[in-house]
């Protein structure tokens, strides 16, 4: 049957387990999915540590943009003039505004509707006279004959005849690139393609052709194609002329139109530019559904100038649009002096070193680093939320360090935890395995002092049956009932009163009185004790002890039960024939007193356990034999509470050496005091 206490134990920790292991198990898989998320926690604290930053800037932003508004009318009234030809050309205040603020394709419409600007017209040849008739020549044998090397050193000799300020000079130095490019020289042709973007800017043809825009182009190609890195910065120099400049080009809209496509092109598969780039490329790709759309912006046009969110092809585009007389307006792109505001206000802050300021399109996605290097975003409400604010930390692995320090914070403290807690599980396991073999050796002990007890007691009745019912045939005969009787009786008080020693142990109640001792007389006394269980046996004791011995400040009985116990175990576990060895010497400030059998001696992993309580040897001898399993428990209370120590030296078929080791008088308990045993 199941000890109760052990069952109760057993609920005991299954409510623990059910109330503390489950929930902390549970604790921890939600750690392990913190961690997982840390990342997006830091971003979350990044954006929170500079949002006072990001909401300073966007105000300064919408400051700017005010201002834009109120100085913006000089420059729309140079569009208006233009869009009703009292002016030539656009002005220089309104050149400036599109160079400092990034506005693009400036457009007039009249009352109903009427696009004003811009127009529909190529621009006037520069120059419309002959070439001289060897130019000719050369380019049939350059495109018809396909001698372009050829043609290349006719161009080149061609050159040298003319005057540096020829008008034929430009058309020359345009075939001669072109040959070059087609001979595979080209090196050279970059560098004529720089000559006629450096001298030939306002060269246009009968066609209305360009030739140094057409050259910027080639020179983009040929970049793209060398894999230089001037590619990027060239890049952006021909996207901004023909993005704010476009109005003071001289050049047909459908080359306009064909260089955007193609610096497109170009872009995309650089992966490189700025967003802006794309939109101001894109309002030229798409300039037809642009125009059509300003068409029906009158009725939102007003006297003063405003800023209008509008969707063109897929795109949010901001616009300055101001009514009257005639609407006109521009496209804004992000950039320009609107950014430059934010970026000093950023070196104000002392911001700079870690990170910069971007504005970029509302609708524009992230690119692939994006979420790694974002610190900010504001929509910015005066550009009708067209325009994002962006900051951006300038060292991309910032946030993943901070994550992986955070993340490796968490994962000692669900290391810890983990760990604590498999600790806790362990050692309520091995506390219920100790419970279960406690309970198991209690229930062997119960039995085993049973029979210990039942064996002298009935013997005793026996006797004692025989002498009533006076069975015995003289005196001889019961004088031995009465011996057996006495013996048995004493093997019983000393079965009793070894569990009532052990009992007040438990509670720490058995009192000490220590005296001087000499260590003979103890071995003495305790083999007197141990004379009938000796003579019974067999076996041959023998002593080894000095003459003299210096004296041992302890309690007599008590010492002396701790060599009857060792004694009587020696005797018990040898066979018939073998010796028994009990000794003492003097080690230092210790007195050794050791006993030492040749009997079936004690498995090493054992050496422990023959120490704990109720604990027996699971060999068929000790089996045999039977016992308590509380006189080696009782043996190490006993020296322990003496300030000495009791080892076991064995090996199984060998025999066994218990020493116990005590202070000498002067190293131990005072002599002559009394001593209560605290709880071991």
């Amino acid at each position: 049957m199941t000890d109760p206490a052990l069952r109760w134990q057993r609920r005991f920790v299954l409510v623990v387990m059910g109330l503390v292991v489950l929930p902390s198990l549970g604790l921890t898989a939600f750690g392990l999915v913190a961690v997982h998320n840390e990342r997006e926690a830091a971003r979350r604290r990044v954006f929170k540590l500079y949002e006072p930053a990001s909401a300073r800037m966007a105000e300064e932003i919408n400051r700017t943009l005010e201002g834009l508004l109120a100085g913006s009318g000089p420059a729309l009234d140079e569009l208006a003039a233009w869009a009703r030809r009292r002016t030539a050309r656009p002005g220089s205040r309104l050149e400036e505004f599109c160079r400092r603020y990034q506005a693009t394709l400036p457009f007039a419409l009249e009352h109903g509707g009427g696009m004003l600007l811009p127009r529909e017209q190529a621009p006037l040849p520069t120059w419309q006279g002959f070439m001289p008739e060897e130019f000719e020549k050369l380019q049939r044998r350059e495109l018809a004959g396909g001698e372009a090397a050829s043609a290349a050193a006719g161009y080149r000799r061609l050159l040298a005849t003319l005057d540096a300020a020829h008008p034929a000079r430009c058309p020359l130095l345009a075939a001669l690139a072109r040959a070059q490019d087609r001979a595979g020289e080209r090196q050279r042709a970059l560098q004529t393609h720089g000559q006629v973007v450096e001298h030939c800017g306002g060269f246009v043809n009968h066609a209305g052709y360009n030739l140094a825009l057409g050259s910027r182009l080639r020179r983009l190609e040929l970049l793209q194609l060398a894999g230089d890195e001037r590619l990027a910065g060239e890049v952006g120099a021909l996207v901004a002329e023909i993005a704010f400049r476009g109005v003071w080009l001289r050049a047909s809209f459908d080359q306009v139109s064909f260089v955007a496509e193609r610096v497109l092109e170009i872009l995309k598969s650089t992966h490189g530019g700025e967003p802006w780039m794309y939109q101001a490329l894109g309002l030229i790709a798409n300039r037809d559904k642009v125009l059509e759309l300003l068409a029906r912006l009158e009725g939102l046009a007003e006297a003063e100038p405003k800023l209008l969110a509008v969707r063109v092809a897929g795109e949010r585009y901001l616009l300055l649009l101001r009514g009257g007389k005639t609407v006109v307006g521009l496209v804004l792109l992000p950039g320009g002096e609107v950014e430059q505001v934010a970026r000093r206000l950023l070196e104000e802050m002392g911001l700079a070193e870690n990170l910069r300021v971007r504005l970029l399109p509302s609708e524009l996605p992230c690119r692939e680093d994006c979420h790694r290097v974002l610190a900010g975003m504001v929509f910015l409400k005066k550009t009708d939320l067209a325009w994002r604010l962006q900051l951006e930390m300038l060292d991309a692995a910032a946030l993943d360090t901070l994550a992986r320090s955070r993340s490796r914070l968490y994962l000692w403290l669900l290391g810890l935890v983990v760990l604590l807690l498999g600790g806790g599980i362990a050692w309520t396991v091995r506390l219920m395995l100790r419970e279960s073999r406690l309970s198991r050796l209690k229930t062997d002990f119960v039995s085993s002092v049973s029979h210990e007890l039942r064996t002298p007691l009935t013997s005793i009745r026996m006797f004692t049956e025989t002498l009533l019912l006076e069975r015995v045939r003289g005196e001889e005969e019961r004088r031995e009932c009465l011996q057996t009787i006495a013996v048995e009786t004493e093997r019983l008080s000393r079965l009793v009163e070894r569990i009532l020693d052990f009992s007040r142990m438990e509670k720490g109640r058995r009192a000490y009185r220590f005296e001087p001792c000499q260590p003979r007389q103890l071995v003495e006394q305790a083999l007197a004790a141990c004379r009938s269980q000796i003579a019974g046996s067999g076996l041959e004791v023998r002593l080894e002890m000095p003459a003299e011995l210096p004296s041992l400040s302890v309690d007599r009985d008590s010492l002396v039960e701790v060599l009857v116990n060792l004694i009587g175990n020696a005797v018990k576990y040898s066979p018939q024939g073998r010796e028994i060895t009990i000794g003492a010497r003097v080690e230092g400030t210790e007195l050794e007193i050791w006993v030492r059998d040749q009997g079936i001696g004690i498995p090493r992993s054992e050496h422990r356990k023959i120490f704990e309580k109720f604990f027996r040897v699971d060999t068929p001898r000790a089996q045999e034999v039977g016992g308590s399993g509380l006189g080696l428990s009782l043996v190490r209370y006993i020296v322990e509470a003496h300030g000495g120590t009791v080892t076991v030296d064995s090996v199984p078929g060998r025999g066994s050496t218990f020493t116990v080791r005590l202070p000498l008088a002067g190293n131990g308990p005072p002599a002559g005091n009394d001593h209560r045993e605290g709880r071991a």
